[in-house]
């Protein structure tokens, strides 16, 4: 019988030297799918990045939203209606243009999919 389990959950990672952060959630697995409802993306040291949102698909990048530029303790919210990672993929978040040593985070909110 199918079924829809809801999460909610933070990802956190820091900019490397180069301005640089890859936040990625768990991967799905079969026969499951991830469906984001809602991602928002936050510098929390800075104003400095910009972000990528989308989903790893068999080593490429599809992209879903973007935010051209990230403002410290205001969370950018993704208005794309629903992000879905079939098995084998997951959401994915690049930051880039960011000041060193910058704390990211990522909240998620959404529901798995099992049939």
């Amino acid at each position: 019988m199918p079924q829809r389990v809801y999460f909610a959950k933070t990802l956190r990672g820091n900019v490397d030297a180069g301005g640089l952060c890859v936040i990625r959630d768990e991967a799905a697995h079969a026969p499951e799918e991830r469906h984001y409802q809602k991602v928002t993306v936050e510098n929390e040291t800075n104003t400095a990045g910009n972000a990528r949102i989308g989903i790893e698909q068999a080593g490429g990048f599809v992209l879903a939203d973007y935010f051209g530029a990230l403002t410290v303790d205001v969370p950018q919210v993704s208005d794309d209606s629903e992000i879905v990672a079939k098995p084998g993929e997951r959401l994915e978040v690049r930051i880039a243009s960011a000041t060193a040593a910058d704390l990211i985070a990522v909240n998620v909110h959404g529901y798995v999919w099992s049939s």
